[in-house]
């Protein structure tokens, strides 16, 4: 197997060899489990023994970050085989049982994957750009839930994000911080283990109070992050242009990247906003409100 570069969206954050080095002991895990197709732009494709759902796509975003937080590089191993074999071993249950399932299942958000991958999941679009999956939360990782299952089940895919939001909604561990941008403005952080991105995506329920007159500016740089700028005049556009920096660096350090877009929250939706030339582009119905 040819050996891969450093992906650009990691320069400056890892070298070579550190890459190398996690790219080699992945490797040498994932060959034990089944059969990697190849390796492109920090993700490994591999088909798992036993595994119906053809090749999966196991980015290495994650570990990479993990094993960087930690300078002896010879527990690199260790940390590597701890994270593909938490991703790797199926939670067994009876598909047909949902009851014994249903207080598991949450919602994760991610980068919308590639065509191949998106047949495979159960997902909505609520933020453009990303996909929020069902997933099981089981101790120490999630599970995608698989369209077969689903069918199993018998239950309306709105009814189970519904029950999944719930669960998010109940999870402890939101840590909520306001800060004052100026003596009207202000920018609301909200930061979890894993499960940020999710709660906010019920924002009506979860964080009505940073909403404004005219709705609000939203990042989730992270699964464990998200930002909110309630928009009442042009002063939120400042306070979010000051903010922009905060994001790139969580969607970069943190684990569980999801995007540095900016999104527009109205009318129970979640709107791009467009970035020209690093410059904020408004929605043209919300430049003619503010």
């Amino acid at each position: 197997m040819d050996k891969e570069e450093v992906p650009e969206r990691y320069a400056g954050q890892f070298t070579q060899n550190e890459y190398d080095i996690v790219v080699k002991h992945s490797i040498d895990f994932l060959r034990e489990r089944g059969t990697i197709d190849r390796i492109e732009d920090g993700v490994i494709y591999v088909e798992l023994n036993g595994d119906s759902s053809d090749v999966n796509q196991l980015a290495l975003d994650n570990l990479l970050r993990n094993c960087k937080q930690e300078d002896d590089k010879a527990k690199w191993k260790e940390i590597v085989v701890d994270h593909f074999t938490r991703l790797t071993t199926k939670f067994e249950f009876d598909n047909s049982a949902f009851d014994k399932c249903r207080d598991l299942i949450a919602i994760r958000i991610y980068p919308e994957y590639e065509e191949k991958i998106k047949t495979l999941m159960t997902f909505k679009v609520d933020f453009p750009g990303t996909m929020s999956t069902l997933v099981l939360d089981l101790p120490n990782k999630y599970e995608t839930i698989d369209k077969e299952t689903i069918e199993l089940w018998r239950v309306p895919v709105d009814s189970l994000f519904y029950i999944a939001q719930e669960n998010v909604n109940k999870r402890e561990g939101i840590e909520i911080r306001e800060t004052k941008e100026s003596e009207t403005k202000k920018v609301y952080s909200f930061f979890s283990i894993d499960h940020s991105a999710s709660y906010i995506r019920d924002i009506e329920r979860n964080a009505d109070f940073a909403i404004g007159e005219f709705g609000a500016f939203v990042a989730i740089p992270t699964r464990g992050s998200a930002f909110i700028i309630p928009i009442d005049d042009k002063s939120a556009i400042d306070a979010l242009d000051k903010l922009r920096p905060t994001i790139k660096s969580f969607f970069d350090e943190d684990p569980g990247n999801i995007t540095t877009d900016i999104f527009w929250y109205n009318n129970e939706t979640f709107e791009l906003v467009s970035v020209i030339d690093d410059k904020i582009v408004l929605p043209v119905e919300l430049k003619t409100k503010i």
